[in-house]
């Protein structure tokens, strides 16, 4: 009897080992494959984060080439010229611009047709040596001389709006100017000229100094401008027109 039950003591032992093993493996089963599938999935999501949408690069790349075709007008708009002799209609066309530089020079203009010669000392620096810029036709035949700097930037005038301030350049009544009797003021320091033509006339009308200061000329002018005229400001910055 004691042996009986000694044999099934053992084989109960012996089972519940072997469940216990069992149980253990198991465990230990679904343990590496939850570990396997959790690592997969962390993988899987790490993938879709990296993935762009087409969509996304789609649109960055057209932005990239507005961007381009932006800077591309913008070069194409503006004429840069080194240091040099040119001829309007043979080394870049006949247009009305606005002339800037890029440092302290000279700037000439000749044989310019109805559109007048030009003589002035552009800067950009703030030096009040000069003016920071110019306006003015240029004809074809014109001959334009750049010196002492190295660029002249010429950027052609689309649109022109009717104004009461008028920097150096050239300007017409009725386009830039309304018609009318006017007091001229010289907004900045620098004293400067006055003139006026009858349109396709290269001797001037009226041609009179302003000075702010009154030591090169009247701190003020009256001028009495008609459609059609050209109205000349050379050397000074600006000039300010106040109807009377």
């Amino acid at each position: 009897m004691q042996k009986i039950k000694k044999t099934t003591c053992t084989k109960w032992l012996t089972w519940s080992a072997a469940l216990l093993l069992g149980g253990i493996v198991l465990t230990a089963c679904q343990s590496e494959s939850e570990s396997m599938t959790s690592s997969t999935e962390n993988n899987e999501i790490e993938i879709e984060s990296e993935s762009i949408p087409e969509t996304e690069i789609d649109s960055e790349n057209a932005d990239k080439e507005n961007d381009s075709e932006e800077e591309s007008a913008i070069s194409e708009e503006a004429i840069s010229l080194d240091e040099g002799s040119y001829v309007v209609g043979e080394d870049f066309p006949a247009d009305r611009y606005k002339i800037t530089s890029s440092s302290s020079g000279n700037l000439f203009v000749e044989n310019n047709s109805a559109g007048g010669s030009v003589s002035e000392i552009l800067e950009d620096e703030g030096l009040n040596l000069g003016v920071p810029s110019v306006t003015v036709n240029l004809y074809d035949g014109a001959e334009v001389e750049i010196t002492g700097f190295e660029q002249g930037i010429f950027t052609p005038v689309e649109n022109r709006t009717v104004s009461d301030t008028l920097t150096t350049g050239a300007w017409e009544v009725g386009t830039d100017i309304n018609e009318g009797n006017y007091e001229v003021i010289a907004s900045g320091t620098r004293s400067g000229k006055v003139m006026i033509y009858e349109k396709d006339n290269k001797l001037p009308l009226y041609d009179e100094l302003i000075d702010p200061d009154g030591e090169f000329g009247p701190e003020t002018l009256t001028v009495d401008l008609k459609d059609g005229q050209i109205l000349r400001v050379n050397v000074t910055q600006e000039l300010t027109f106040q109807e009377k």
